[in-house]
């Protein structure tokens, strides 16, 4: 199963925890399971669990708190350090809106044309090419 982490759980952020409990029969039907989100981070706390996050309870919280979790942080690559993880969910490519922005489970970025593809959904990738 893959295991994700959502950065920032704004309009965005929440958008993917939405979609993911939503679309849960399509992705268990289409890839036999439903990604587990093991880490999800807002400006200031972090929720965690290697076993996979209750979105609707971490959405709930964010709501009604306005924070999803109740560890604060101040260093978000310490936070990533500390999760394992298949794919980092950030936001679109700032290069282009027909790309998007993702991190591998190394920390390394990712870009990858949209080509029907949305945030929230876990991409295979070859890597062909690469630039510093």
């Amino acid at each position: 199963m893959v295991s994700l982490v959502i950065s920032g759980f704004g309009t965005v952020g929440q958008g993917v925890a939405e979609v993911l409990l939503r679309r849960k029969e399509f992705l268990t039907g289409r890839y036999g399971a439903v990604p587990k989100v093991v880490c999800v981070m807002d400006s200031k706390t972090v929720a965690k669990d290697p076993e996979g996050l209750d979105l609707a309870q971490v959405v709930k919280r964010k709501q009604e708190t306005r924070s999803v979790g109740e560890e604060r942080y101040t260093d978000s690559l310490e936070v990533l350090d500390s999760v394992d993880y298949d794919i980092l969910i950030e936001v679109v490519s700032k290069r282009s809106r027909e790309q998007l922005f993702g991190r591998t489970g190394q920390n390394k970025v990712v870009i990858i044309d949209r080509n029907g593809h949305h945030i929230g959904e876990t991409v295979r990738v070859r890597v062909t090419d690469s630039r510093s």
